[in-house]
C-alpha cells in the first residue's frame, strides 16, 4: 500500500482521537483491497493535499 499524507493522519487523528483513527488505519488496507476488488478498481496513490471538504 501506498503512504498517506502524514497531515491526512494527523486530523483523522485530531478528528476521532488517536486509538480510533489508529484502528482505522490498520484496517485501511484491508478495506481498500476489498473494495477494489468488489468494485473493479485500479488503488492509486491519494491526490496531493488530501482533504475532507
Amino acid at each position: 500500500m501506498f503512504a498517506l499524507p502524514e497531515d491526512f493522519i494527523q486530523f483523522m487523528r485530531d478528528v476521532h482521537g488517536t486509538e480510533a483513527a489508529n484502528a482505522w488505519f490498520q484496517c485501511l488496507p484491508t478495506l481498500l483491497e476489498e473494495y477494489a476488488e468488489r468494485w473493479q478498481l485500479k488503488l492509486l496513490p491519494p491526490f496531493e493535499h488530501l482533504s475532507l471538504h
